[in-house]
């Protein structure tokens, strides 16, 4: 006879009574959540009113401190103080005006108005005083008076006030809360209560059913274990496999029933027999251990794995233990990939030079893919050649890969559109030949200027397929080598910017300074060696097919037997020095200078500077070594030198004729009186024990007045002239003439003696005696008076003045009747 119906559904009785509790719970938890906000907001704006009675008394405070501080820098800090507090207290105050937020429930009532009233009139006195300046500040200022009775009086009571009324306010909440409370409890009573009569009495009855449902379930779990991919073992006391699944074997790499009777330590690797021995044989009950170990195949290939054992009670028996496995190999993956990334990341950080970041991502990459080498590629001429390795190639494989890829050349050409290019097996012949298999082509992200960049990953041996997790590794890797490249490239831009700069400012700094061009060019040499990576300069005077070097640098290649220089002299078509001109490989130059390649040169550049009275100056650098082309800034550089030399060369000329006219009489051609008295004024540095003895003559020609009203002064002229040369012819080579001014000249006798005053006064008689007489006159006469040194004073000036005194003595003895008398011829 079938079993009767109940009356009403139980499962609907227990939904409905769940429903009940779960609507009961929500709307109760709702109200809970919207009186406990309130009181919450109530608790923290008593708070905030709290903590704006403590900042009201600190604006007064900063503000007094303000006013009595006497030292600018006191009054500096006590303003920032007080704008502190302003700022603190007037963010505390809209925090007590501020309304709840749209997603909570409503929030209690703001502050009254007329405290909002009388705060923002604390806070626009307390600003005011920031915005007083420091000497119209004083003690009587009204606003300060304001604030000080208001943080003891009025504000302090409003603010007291406000509490009082939001404490007022959570008192009632409080008790509307502890109401609610009641109500919700009663009606989860009365819930409980109908559930326990209308579900626990019938599932009483359902409990024999339970247990013969729960016999087939222990079927279907062994079903389960054998089919379920993780591996599952069950160990008995002696920790000795009683039950192991199909997937815990093929871990294993063998058959279940070849595992029963071992235990857990016959399949783990020797170095985690540690870890296995720590685990007890069957952990306490409600208790689970974990932990990772790495199982032994026959082959000896390992697994890691995570074990998790739990306690298994043995019916009539010891307790044993049940485990599960689980495959860590694709996380232990995973991890290491990550860990190669953050290392690669950390380490091209560190990496300035786009040359240390190739280098670096390379030995990175190849310590953490199984690869025999990899190569960076480099977009460069229509033609994507190497620009690092890593790795052992084989014998002639390296020349094959300088000669680089053009276009059409390999499957690195299909990676110009973003996209790797991952192959089993190459296809390049040159490659295969050295038995490359496997290559990884990937593009590096190159932004604007599209792909210029290709990481090429090979594999010797056997093509193997390259896996996810490869896969993943290069495209995350070659991301953070783009980056850092682009950084690198970046701080070698800004570096070598202001080397350039600092270069412009120190040779522009070479115009003003004090040295002569020689000197010039070898500070320019110097500063621009570094940054243009030269290793020769010269400067080189050109006249005609004659070609001669001032200066060098290094200073030492200047010595004879330099034979750069010498070579340079000789190769250097200087016939084309009037064009600026650069060249960036002059071996392979037609008609290039056997005698320059000998000397290893590789680079060369030269600009010309400009043509001054003594030729055709030249700037000339040259770099050894590698083929290296002259970059955009480098030339600009250059140039920017060589004009700061044709400056340099251009002020020392014109500084020399400058001096030429400051010392040099413009009618005679002869010393003026300056260059007399600079003369003098060396011969004023000898020592008078140890100097060289000298001798002054002063000269005052005869007649030249009665000349010039006779003959007019061009012919007064003429007769200057000719006297001074006259002087010139009469003495010694290292003998000095000037003339001092009209009809007056000195003459500077190096080496004389007294012994021979006779003599050199002669002599200026003998230079009177040469001049053309003027038509029917004589030749003109000249007095002359000589004193030595140190027989006439100790000091130059004595001397010179004991020769004038003569000179008039002279002048005087033959004025009375020979004035104008001619001289024998």
């Amino acid at each position: 006879m079938p079993e009767a119906r109940p009356v009403f559904s139980l499962r609907a009785t227990v939904y409905t009574v769940l429903a009940a509790v779960a609507l009961l719970g929500t709307v109760s938890n709702v109200l809970l959540a919207r009186e406990t906000h309130a009181l919450r907001v109530d608790a923290h704006r008593l708070s905030v009113a709290g903590r704006q009675q403590l900042l009201a008394e600190r604006v007064a405070h900063d503000a007094w401190q303000l006013v009595g501080s006497t030292t600018p820098e006191g009054r500096s800090q006590a303003r920032l103080r007080l704008r502190g507090s302003v700022a603190g207290m007037r963010e505390a105050h809209a925090q007590l005006l501020r309304p709840g937020a749209a997603a909570q429930p409503p929030a209690p009532e703001a502050a009254p108005d007329w405290l909002d009233v009388q705060v923002q009139g604390y806070l626009a006195a307390a600003s005011s005083i920031l915005l007083t300046p420091d000497d119209r500040l004083s003690r009587r200022n009204a606003d300060i008076r304001w604030l000080e009775e208001q943080a003891t009086g009025p504000l302090l009571t409003a603010l007291d006030q406000a509490t009082v009324q939001m404490e007022r306010r959570g008192d009632a909440r409080i008790r509307h809360l502890s109401g609610l409370v009641w109500t919700c409890l009663g009606v989860g009573l009365a819930l409980l209560l109908a559930l326990a009569l209308l579900v626990f009495r019938p599932l009483e009855r359902r409990h024999r059913r339970i247990l013969a449902d729960l016999a087939r379930e222990r079927d279907f779990g062994r079903q389960v274990m054998d089919t379920v991919a993780q591996g599952l073992t069950v160990t008995d006391a002696a920790g000795r496999f009683v039950y192991v699944n199909p997937a815990y074997a093929r871990l294993l790499g063998t058959a279940p029933e070849a595992l029963l009777g071992r235990t857990p330590r016959d399949v783990t690797f020797e170095e985690d027999h540690p870890v296995v021995a720590a685990a007890p044989l069957a952990p306490a009950e409600g208790q689970t251990r974990a932990y990772e170990v790495r199982l032994k195949r026959p082959d000896g290939t390992l697994v890691p794995v995570l074990v998790t054992d739990a306690p298994r009670a043995a019916e009539g028996g010891p307790p044993g233990t049940i485990t599960a496995v689980t495959d860590l190999t694709e996380r232990k993956q995973a991890e290491q990939t990550v860990a190669t990334l953050a290392a690669l990341s950390r380490s091209l950080e560190a990496e300035r030079t786009p040359a240390e970041v190739a280098r670096r991502a390379l030995a990175i990459l190849s310590d953490a893919v199984e690869v025999a080498w990899l190569v960076l590629f480099v977009l460069r001429d229509g033609r994507f050649v190497p620009e690092m390795y890593s790795g052992m190639l084989p014998p002639g494989l390296r020349e094959q890969m300088d000669a680089g890829l053009g276009r059409g050349e390999g499957a690195i050409w299909e990676t110009l559109g973003g996209e790797p290019v991952y192959l089993e097996q190459t296809r390049v012949p040159a490659y295969l030949a050295h038995g490359v298999q496997a290559v990884a082509l990937v593009p590096l992200p190159g932004g604007s200027r599209g792909v210029t960049r290709v990481l090429g990953v090979y594999r010797a041996g056997s093509g193997r397929a390259w896996t996810p997790r490869e896969r993943l590794l290069l495209a995350a890797a070659v991301q953070s080598v783009a980056a850092a490249l682009e950084r690198a490239e970046l701080y070698e831009e800004a570096r070598q910017a202001a080397a350039y700069a600092q270069a412009l400012v120190a040779v522009s700094a070479l115009v003003e300074s004090r040295f002569d061009p020689l000197e010039v060019a070898q500070q320019v040499f110097r500063i621009l060696a570094p940054i243009l990576e030269v290793d020769w300069g010269g400067l080189i005077l050109v006249r005609g097919d004659q070609a001669r070097v001032i200066t060098t640098w290094p200073p030492e290649a200047a010595r004879a037997e330099d034979r750069l220089t010498g070579e340079l002299l000789g190769g250097l078509p200087w016939r084309q020095t009037g064009q600026t001109c650069y060249i960036d490989d002059y071996p392979a130059q037609p008609g290039a200078a056997a005698p320059l390649v000998r000397a290893g040169v590789r680079a060369l550049a030269w600009v010309p500077l400009a043509e001054l009275d003594e030729g055709r100056f030249v700037v000339v650098v040259t770099r050894l070594g590698q083929v290296q082309p002259w970059s955009r800034p480098h030339r600009d550089l250059f140039e920017a030198a060589a004009r700061t030399l044709r400056l340099a060369l251009e002020r020392q000329r014109h500084l020399r004729r400058v001096e030429r006219a400051a010392v040099t009489d413009n009618l005679t051609g002869l010393g003026n009186r300056r260059a007399f008295e600079r003369h003098l004024e060396e011969l004023a540095d000898q020592d008078p024990g140890e100097g060289r003895p000298f001798g002054v003559i002063y000269v005052d020609m005869d007649g030249l007045k009665q000349i010039n009203d006779t003959w007019g002064h061009s012919w007064g002229d003429r007769v200057l002239r000719e006297f001074g040369q006259a002087l010139g012819e009469v003495f010694r080579d290292q003998d000095r003439v000037y003339r001092l001014g009209g009809d007056e000249y000195a003459v500077l006798l190096p080496g004389a003696s007294a012994e021979h005053a006779a003599t050199l006064l002669a002599r200026v008689q003998q230079a009177a005696a040469r001049m053309r007489p003027l038509p029917g006159q004589v030749g003109p006469g000249a007095s002359a008076g000589a004193a030595f040194w140190p027989q006439d004073g100790e000091r130059p000036a004595d001397v010179v003045s004991v020769a004038d005194q003569r000179m008039y003595q002279e002048k005087q003895r033959r004025r009375p009747g020979q004035g104008n008398r001619a001289l024998p011829a």
